[in-house]
């Protein structure tokens, strides 16, 4: 996937004849397609509507014009604009592609060799849609850490990295853990997100049975999963959920009342594909987190026993849980650290006092 070399300055149609003279006559087809249609507006739907975001520019007449995801900068990215151009994004476009592969093949879903082919292609072309769109801003930032490299290095174009803003709890009471018989442990996120099914594989083969190891009959644990999409996931994988501490709550409307009701939140997703919201949640909410190492890739602020609990194997998770049932105040503490990271540094006015900055910085420049 390298940003130089084949496709260069071609056009779409010049990249896909080079890539049929060097064998590829597969994506002869894709050609075919690909003249029918504006191809990159089927990748990001954005682009369909420079025109028309052009020119109700020209009516409001701004002086600047801020983009949010990859829809929106693909609307603004046009070159005719004079004014100043910010972009933010999430994930890349192309992030996702890979692990769903990895996920389907676990559960013996076989793409065909053509629609194997068509994924390539189509990731190569949103590469290189992400770089002209990231180029077409003055300044781009990514909520991620790691993507905010990443998508530097593709643009060849700083990229900087800036703090998701997060609503705070007005209340300054502390949550803590509760002295209950059961031990109630949340899981959040709606299961189309190939990041949260791969948390949910992980949690049921890896870490539930060494949760099972730990408490004894005695020490009852629970285990509550919040969001939709549950008759997505394979038949075989939501038949492992089938235990007496599971329960699937589906989408639910009054999540603080939930939040209340539980311990920690648990974030097994053991991927680094963008930033877990989830976990900026619970810290605003006074929730203590116990999360995988991968989830710190993306906010680099999570620090293992300072404000969070964290873990790249599923034995440790486990035994953090334990830990985090075990020892109610060391968890005040963590959870307090947590909640004055979110306030310091993922507050509405640190992202505003951050951007503001940013932006003298550029014209001063």
């Amino acid at each position: 996937m390298d940003n130089e070399g084949l496709w260069g300055d071609q056009t779409d149609d010049q990249f896909i004849e080079e890539l049929i003279k060097m064998g590829l006559n597969g994506v002869s087809r894709l050609q075919n397609e690909n003249k029918k249609i504006n191809f990159r507006a089927k990748l990001i739907p954005g682009f369909r509507y420079e025109k028309s975001l052009l020119k109700k520019i020209e009516e409001i007449d701004p002086s600047i014009l801020v983009g949010y995801h990859w829809d929106a900068l693909a609307m603004i990215s046009k070159s005719d604009y004079s004014l100043t151009k910010i972009g933010f994004v999430g994930d890349p476009l192309d992030g996702p592609f890979s692990l769903r592969s990895k996920f389907n093949k676990r559960f013996h879903v076989k793409n065909s060799f053509l629609s194997n082919l068509k994924s390539l292609f189509i990731i190569y072309f949103l590469r290189r849609y992400m770089r002209s769109i990231l180029n077409s801003m003055d300044l781009s930032f990514a909520f991620a850490a790691h993507h905010a490299e990443e998508l530097s290095v593709l643009s060849k174009k700083k990229c900087r990295y800036i703090q998701t803003p997060m609503p705070l709890e007005k209340s300054s009471k502390t949550k803590s853990i509760k002295n209950t018989k059961t031990f109630s442990i949340l899981l959040l996120g709606h299961m189309f997100g190939i990041a949260t099914r791969l948390g949910m594989e992980y949690f049921i083969h890896d870490i539930y049975p060494e949760l099972k190891r730990l408490f004894s009959s005695e020490e009852n644990f629970s285990i509550n999963i919040v969001g939709d999409g549950k008759d997505s996931l394979p038949r075989e994988l939501i038949s492992e959920f089938d235990k007496k501490e599971i329960k699937f709550l589906g989408p639910i409307e009054d999540l603080d009342s939930i939040i209340d009701e539980s311990d920690i939140l648990l974030v097994p997703i053991p991927v680094d594909l963008g930033i877990r919201v989830r976990i900026l949640t619970s810290f605003s909410k006074k929730l203590p987190v116990v999360c995988h190492y991968s989830n710190s890739k993306g906010i680099p602020e999570l620090k293992d026993g300072l404000n969070c609990l964290m873990s790249n194997d599923a034995k440790n998770l486990a035994e953090k849980c334990y830990f985090a049932f075990k020892n109610p105040e060391n968890m005040q503490e963590i959870e307090k650290n947590a909640f004055d990271l979110v306030k310091n540094k993922f507050s509405v006015n640190f992202f505003s006092n951050t951007f503001q900055s940013l932006i003298g910085e550029k014209n001063a420049s």
